[in-house]
């Protein structure tokens, strides 16, 4: 089977306690927790585990989006892709008539960092 140029880069999870919860998935799965001394420290929003090389799982406390007006990155997936496809997927998001609803320049995934859109 070939291997797609499409990814999964992370889950977002909203959770009580994203400590508790890098703990059970290291624990019970065996996934590593990333960032967590930069999430203890104050320098990371959030703590994840890695799934492996390519993939996470981020572990969003509630109050990182929930004191706001309006949730703002709620639960979703990322995928990551090729220039090339980000192109595709906004025209077919367009062609729906599908608004972007956010856009990131700056976003950490499993790849690192990197330009993220959202929509709907």
């Amino acid at each position: 089977m070939a291997r797609s140029a499409t990814l999964l880069d992370h889950v977002v999870l909203e959770v009580r306690d994203p400590e508790a919860s890098a703990r059970f998935y290291q624990n019970v799965l065996g996934f590593a927790p990333v960032r967590l001394k930069e999430f203890r420290a104050g320098d990371a929003p959030f703590v994840s585990a890695r799934i492996n090389r390519e993939s996470l799982v981020d572990f969003f406390p509630a109050a990182m989006w929930r004191n706001r007006r309006r949730a703002r990155n709620p639960n979703h997936f990322c995928l990551t892709v090729s220039p090339g496809a980000a192109a595709t997927i906004k025209r077919r998001l367009a062609r729906a008539r599908i608004p972007i609803t956010g856009r990131l320049p700056r976003s950490f995934g499993a790849q690192g960092y990197g330009n993220s859109i959202y929509f709907n």
